[in-house]
């Protein structure tokens, strides 16, 4: 549970960040689109509430509370807002410009800009620490090179080398003879052989007995002569 004293802090700066909305929205706006091109649009209220007490709390709390608050936050996330937020060419150029389109000129230099522009030699201290840290977090740590040390030699006298012992020829395995099935025609070429040449004696028997039946009928007989059965 927060104390009382937290809470009324909270609620100020809430109130805060609601009355000054356009003023913080032309910062944080323009942050996304020159410099956190990459930053989280969820990480949009953080840059609002840092702008603020920026802006309008850094001379009521003091440099050192304000340094906890920001150190509370992701240190990559900060450091990069605070070095566009006090940027001199920034607050002397647009910054100054866009909000006296909203306020009057002289109260923007006078109340922001100009408070602003003195708190900035300390906020780059800051920058440069945090940058430091960050650098830090992300490089490894660097490790001492090993030394070589030279190291005596140990000589040692070599082995003779063992005669290798002749592998015995390996025995090649009897080759088995071609069964005569191989030189020999199949058995279904050799039925059908038989039937061709079966059929041919058989047409030419036919044939020689339809000659001979013409023959015999081209002689005549003579009388008497029996007929030929």
């Amino acid at each position: 549970t927060l104390s009382p004293q937290k809470q009324a802090f909270i609620m100020e700066i809430l109130s805060g960040c609601l009355e000054y909305h356009k003023l913080l929205t032309i910062v944080v706006d323009a942050f996304y689109v020159r410099d956190g091109r990459l930053c989280l649009r969820a990480d949009y209220s953080l840059f609002e509430v840092i702008c603020y007490l920026a802006t309008f709390q850094l001379e009521e709390l003091g440099f050192q509370l304000f340094r906890d608050v920001v150190r509370s936050q992701p240190v990559h996330k900060v450091c990069q807002f605070l070095r566009f937020l006090f940027n001199p060419l920034n607050l002397g150029s647009w910054i100054k410009d866009e909000w006296s389109l909203i306020y009057e000129t002289s109260h923007v230099k006078e109340n922001w800009i100009d408070p602003l522009m003195r708190w900035q030699p300390e906020i780059q201290e800051l920058i440069d620490q945090l940058q430091g840290e960050l650098t830090s977090q992300l490089s490894p740590p660097k490790s001492k090179a090993k030394v070589t040390e030279p190291k005596e030699l140990s000589l040692t006298t070599p082995r003779p080398r063992a005669i290798p012992v002749p592998e015995p020829v390996p025995q090649v395995a009897k080759t088995r003879p071609v069964p005569r099935s191989t030189y020999q025609a199949p058995k279904e070429q050799r039925l059908l052989e038989m039937t061709k040449r079966y059929n041919r004696w058989k047409a030419e028997e036919l044939l020689l007995q339809a000659n001979f039946e013409e023959l015999r009928c081209a002689v005549p007989r003579s009388r008497g002569e029996p007929q030929l059965q």
